[in-house]
């Protein structure tokens, strides 16, 4: 709060180098007996020289060890985005859209070590809601215009809002009477992306005026703006283990016998993303001072866009089947196995059975943010004062539509035609990182249906001829497989009061007293209905002789041909930019349009539509916190400081639903069946017993398929069917021949979602101390300790879990459970800095932080097997503790059977994968990962700022400077092992590279400027835990430019471009677990191995050229 303390020898100090300036004015309102440090702050500069002098005054004023950003003018900043200006500031990194878990431009930012979700970040005091599931702020959502100063506080105060364990970041609106005189401002900017081809603009203006003998001030700067984006990457989903006979070896040539286990990429494949972003809003402020003593300020913002995104993915999946006796794994000019022994990872998997998918995913997402505070403030005595502030926000984003749409072609092109092909004509599918780039690799012959005959439902497929298992320009052999929909509404709502008072005392060492309180609710609702398109009857009745269950009827009758909108654009050089030249994928593949399949569906009676209402949650967080400061001085002012405490109540209530998905139906086997079936004591299976038409699988007289080796007896008991025991020396050769092992049982219905309630309650005491020491008129030396806290992540509070079975493919099922007990993150902190003030535009500042962690939230993945729960009923599942329906596997990490637990989930295959009985007979292994508070971690560092005008040269090169900085971040958590003797990994903490530095610099004269700006950080952990081992985001830098030439004094012209070394971004995996593989350790300090990439994708270059008036 504003505070009217006595002046401190830091700010007598700052007197003479702010008379030094080249500021346009200095307004400090003047009271003989004291003066507020704040009003003394009240600063307008012109030019990115003089935002950098107000940076460096404030830092040198501040109580706190701090850095700040101040725009240039009225609605006019250095950098076009706020995340863009952050990263200038020592210790904070930015995260932009396109990572693990985000596939759009938003901008986040980490300090310190702390994630997204750890940072307060308020406008005017008010805290910023989030478009997110958690509390991570989006800052791409604000437009810069809006801001006067952003100042990031890295020690904590008892005085501040709690809840940020990296800083809290403060953003700032313009005050209008703090301004020299009344002002119209007005930009028109263009924009342009050579990546994305496309060409926005953005639109805005600001008015600034006083009335009432400059005792009330109204400000607004409104906006429009468009934007482009455009991603293109490669993935890999995951990395599954394979054993293999034998494979060649990528270093020597040579062939290597077997077996050999090791990587291969599970679905990898090629992505496309393009979004479009339509934003407008505006910010205001009503600034009112009645009496010399009463402010009043009003502030409001209002933000609303509307998001486009189109997602187009082309996916590779697996070997569906085992290898042949003839198929070329070693041999030839083109062999189908290559295995590096180096990173233990399969480079090139070929295979027939393999297959390919194309996927879209489609939304409008409209976001509305709405921040209002009222702030009054009043002196009632020279030494007593009083503020109050009224603070609401509100973020809600709602779906305008949602589609996710994946094809196959499984329809046209099943497991008989490939198996049976001669090499001569086989085209394989599988990928090839040979060359360094993991290259999908396919056919490019097409289907041929037969004389007459184009795909249509209702077809025979028996007379089909193929070369390949997948080609992504066959259009009439790619049909819809999996449908979804989602209609999601987000709302974020948070309403604060605050209330202090300061007394100005002269107590000895005394120089104020401070105390207040706080009251915040928040409350984060998020309705999410996801609509699944299934086959309305999607089991396979024993006896009706159909060919294949669901094939060619109900979602897969779709083909894409009748639903397309054409190929993805972009097709000329689409992946060039990560080296890929053009083929028949990357020249482009065909797109679905989501409207005319649901329109299909909707009028396919063989379709219906199953919700899903897991995702469902409310969590609400009251807080409440009380605070008691005093500030102090000794030896004649050179040593000043504060102490005090801060108390904290938080209050959690949550509400979820919990799930179970099986996808069991009539793709899982019953190993019972496959132990007849596998017994060469029996008589080998006759034609009559196998095919249902008694000769083969192709339909004779609509008659084909298998015989199903299971039936229902007359009591509804599932069992071998009469006459049906017999030795099948095929069973497990391809999906036809497995298809007649279904397990009947395994035909359940998902149950009903259910609802939980949960709550919790925890306090924290937060003391603080901060001396600061100036050993001359020239150098300040800081010392911080504190105890800090930051609540969970939002999401992770809601009382829910969900259990996914996986079928489909060669993965292990996979589960999370939240958790509404998790408690506030604890650190406890120390801070010293050094600050060497040389010149009025000149500073040197060294900081070293130390940071002591407990409590910290984490996600830790326990694999274990677990109850057949398809099994229980709606009450019985309802009741269950999912911690208690794990069942520990054998003590060396082998998987246990179901003979030895009869009661435990089967690992059921899909019948596309295999029927061999050492898989089915094993129990299920389930991934589940589990919301805890983890032991604890260490963060410690040290930061390196400079700065200088060189204003002391000659002429034209008086306008030269630099503004640099450098962090050194060692972190690490701590190790543990947790039950199921899971071992969680000491890794670094998440998003926090080793080195990290920023340079600009400039040149400004006479209002012209020229600036390059870089940013560079070295490798970070992106995931702690995932798959066995952690993910890592891969180092990099980026440049930009900005120019300004000023036309006159009312016109100028400015000149950004964006990331114009189109930087590649990156991310890895590393063993960590797995014992069947190098155990990897810190990839940081080069322990590991880099090379496994996980997704690679880049952004490209954007362009800004703007014309600003200023009245």
């Amino acid at each position: 709060m504003r505070n009217k303390f006595k002046l401190s020898p830091l700010a007598k100090a700052l007197i003479p180098v702010l008379l030094c300036t080249n500021a346009s004015f200095i307004h400090a309102q003047t009271n003989d007996a004291e003066k507020s440090t704040d009003e003394l702050e009240v600063i307008e500069v012109k030019g990115f020289k003089g935002s950098l002098l107000r940076s460096l005054n404030n830092k040198r004023a501040s109580d706190t060890i701090s850095d700040s950003i101040f725009s240039e003018d009225i609605g006019k900043s250095a950098d076009q985005d706020i995340g863009e200006a952050l990263q200038r500031v020592t210790g904070v990194s930015i995260q932009r859209g396109g990572g693990a878990t985000d596939g759009g431009d938003s901008t986040t930012i980490s300090i310190r070590g702390a994630s997204p979700d750890l940072n307060v970040i308020s406008l005017n005091g008010v805290t910023l809601t989030s478009s997110s599931e958690n509390q991570t702020v989006d800052l791409s959502a604000y437009s810069s215009d809006i801001l006067n100063s952003i100042e990031v506080i890295k020690t904590a105060t008892a005085d501040q809002n709690e809840g940020s364990l990296g800083a809290n970041v403060v953003l700032k609106t313009f005050r209008p009477l703090d301004a020299t005189e009344n002002r119209r401002v007005l930009e028109l900017q263009s924009r342009y992306s050579d990546f994305a081809d496309e060409t926005d603009y953005k639109i805005s203006g600001s008015f600034s005026e006083k009335f009432l003998d400059e005792t009330l001030g109204v400000y607004v700067t409104a906006f429009s703006e468009t934007q482009g984006y455009r991603k293109d990457s490669f993935f890999t989903n995951n990395y599954e283990v394979k054993t293999f006979p034998h494979a060649i070896n990528a270093q020597s040539g040579e062939v290597i016998d077997g077996p050999i286990t090791g990587y291969v990429n599970g679905q990898n494949g090629y992505a496309l993303f393009k979004n479009s972003l339509e934003r407008e809003g505006f910010t205001s402020a009503i600034q009112w001072q009645p009496t010399d003593a009463t402010e009043v300020v009003l502030d409001i913002t209002v933000s609303d866009q509307f998001l486009t995104a189109d997602e187009n993915t082309f996916t590779l999946l697996g070997p569906q089947s085992a290898y042949t006796d003839a198929d070329p794994l070693v041999t030839g000019d083109d062999p189908w196995l290559v295995f590096n022994p180096e990173n233990q990872l399969f480079e090139k998997v070929l295979a027939r059975s393999s297959r390919g998918r194309i996927a879209q995913r489609e939304s409008g997402v409209e976001t509305t943010n709405r921040i209002y505070s009222v702030d009054l403030s009043h002196y009632f005595t020279d030494a007593f004062s009083m503020e109050f502030k009224v603070g609401y926000s509100k973020t809600v984003a709602d779906d305008d539509y949602y589609t996710y749409i994946n094809t196959n072609n499984f329809v046209h092109v099943n497991d008989e035609l490939i198996e049976n092909l001669p090499l001569d004509t086989l085209e394989p599918v599988g990928y090839d990182c040979t060359s360094g780039r993991c290259v999908a690799r396919f056919g490019e012959g097409l289907v041929n249906f037969g004389p007459g005959q184009t795909g249509a439902q209702g077809e025979d497929n028996s007379d089909n001829t193929v070369t390949t298992g997948f080609n992504p320009d066959d259009l009439a052999s790619i049909h819809l497989q999996q449908v979804n929909t989602r209609d999601r509404d987000m709302s974020d709502e948070q309403k604060q009061v605050f209330l202090d008072f300061d007394y100005g005392a002269d107590w000895g060492p005394i120089t104020t007293i401070e105390f207040g309180a706080k009251y915040q609710k928040r409350n984060k609702d998020v309705f999410n209905q996801n609509n699944f398109f299934d086959n309305a009857d999607n089991a396979w009745v024993p006896g009706e002789n159909a060919p294949s269950p669901s094939l060619g009827v109900g979602v897969s009758s779709i083909q894409l041909s009748t639903v397309t909108k054409g190929q993805t654009p972009h097709g000329d050089d689409f992946l060039s930019k990560l080296g890929y030249a053009r083929d028949n994928a990357t020249d482009g593949w065909f797109t679905i349009d989501g409207g005319a399949a649901l329109d299909a569906l909707f009028t396919n009676r063989d379709v219906r539509t199953r919700p899903d209402l897991s995702n469902d949650r409310q969590v609400e967080l009251k807080n409440k916190a009380f605070y008691l400061k005093t500030s102090f001085s000794f030896l004649d002012d050179d040593l000043t400081g504060n102490i005090g405490l801060r108390y904290v109540d938080s209050t959690v209530d949550s509400l979820g639903f919990s799930g179970v998905k099986y996808d069991l139906n009539q793709f899982s086997s019953d190993y019972r069946l496959i132990e007849i079936a596998t017994d060469s004591s029996l008589s080998p299976c006759t034609a009559e017993q196998l095919y249902a038409n008694g000769v083969g699988y192709a339909e004779i007289d609509g008659v084909g398929g298998a015989n199903l080796a299971g039936a229902f007896d007359a009591n509804g008991n599932w069992g071998p069917a009469p006459g049906q025991s017999c030795f099948d020396e095929n069973f497990d050769q391809s999906a036809n021949t497995r298809s007649r092992y279904w397990d009947a049982r395994t035909d359940v219905d998902n149950p009903e979602q259910y609802q939980a309630t949960g709550s919790n309650d925890y306090d924290n005491v937060l003391p603080s101390i901060t001396l600061n020491y100036q050993l001359n008129d020239k150098t300040v030396l800081r010392f911080a300790a504190s105890k800090t806290m930051a609540r969970p992540k939002i999401d992770s509070l809601r009382p829910s879990y969900t259990l996914n079975y996986n079928l489909w493919s060669g993965g292990n099922s996979a589960g999370t459970i939240n958790n509404p007990n998790l408690i506030a993150l604890e650190s406890n902190n120390i801070d010293l800095s050094y600050e060497w003030y040389f010149s009025a535009g000149g500073a040197l500042s060294v900081a070293l932080f130390h940071k002591d962690m407990s409590n910290f939230e984490e996600v830790a993945t326990v694999s274990s097997h677990w109850l057949d729960v398809s099994k229980l009923d709606q009450s019985e599942l309802e009741a269950l503790d999912p911690l208690e329906a794990l069942i520990q596997p054998n003590a060396d990490g082998s998987a246990k059977s179901v003979f030895d637990e009869p009661s435990c989930m089967p690992n059921y295959r899909h019948r596309w994968q295999s029927n061999a009985l050492e898989w089915v007979t094993q129990c299920d292994t389930i991934d589940l990962n589990l919301l805890r508070n983890g032991k604890g971690g260490k963060n410690q560092g040290v930061e390196i700022g400079y700065n200088q005008n060189y204003d002391f040269l000659p002429g034209f090169w008086s306008g030269l400077g630099v503004a640099a900085n450098y962090t050194y971040s060692d972190s690490t958590t701590d190790a543990e092992v947790i039950g199921f003797d899971t071992q969680l990994s000491s890794l670094p903490l998440e998003n926090v590279s080793k080195h990290q530095y920023n340079l600009s610099t400039f040149w400004e004269q006479d209002g012209n400027l020229v600036r390059l700006a870089y940013n560079y950080r070295t490798d970070s952990l992106a995931r702690r835990s995932f798959r066995q081992g952690a993910l890592w985001n891969e180092g990099g830098g980026s440049l930009d430019l900005s120019a300004t030439y000023k036309i006159n004094d009312t016109f100028t012209l400015t000149f950004n471009a964006v990331n114009l070394g189109e930087r590649v971004f990156r991310q890895y995996y590393t063993n960590l677990t797995d014992s069947r593989f190098n155990i990897e350790g810190n990839a940081l300090d080069g322990e590991a191995n880099k090379s496994r990439t996980i997704r690679e994708w880049v952004t490209g270059s954007t362009y800004r050229l703007a014309l600003r008036a200023t009245f």
